[in-house]
């Protein structure tokens, strides 16, 4: 497998979903995943095993979260103000 070969601090998985799964976790050498693709987890308890190995997820949707907010501001002719507002409080949304 070629994970297991990768010396990065973060691996970023952004074009395909279900690439995280136990073969590939446990071979994962990094201290972090975060990457835009959606569904990264082949199977939804594959999170606790990214815990168990002491790898930081960060979900898809929470990464994605503010160019969907920019891609809302650009279908309504919004103004950089209101989109960076939107952006600043994106936690209530």
């Amino acid at each position: 497998m070629i994970l297991d070969k990768i010396n990065v601090d973060v691996f970023a998985p952004c074009g395909m979903s279900g690439t995280l799964n136990e073969s590939s976790i446990t071979a994962l050498k990094v201290k972090v995943v975060a990457g835009a693709a959606n569904n990264q987890l082949a199977k939804e308890n594959y999170g606790e095993l990214l815990r168990c190995e002491t790898i930081l997820y960060a979900l898809d949707f929470v990464i994605n979260t503010c160019g969907i907010i920019e891609i809302h501001h650009q279908g309504i002719a919004s103004s950089i103000e209101r989109l960076k507002f939107h952006i600043d409080n994106r936690e209530s949304t």
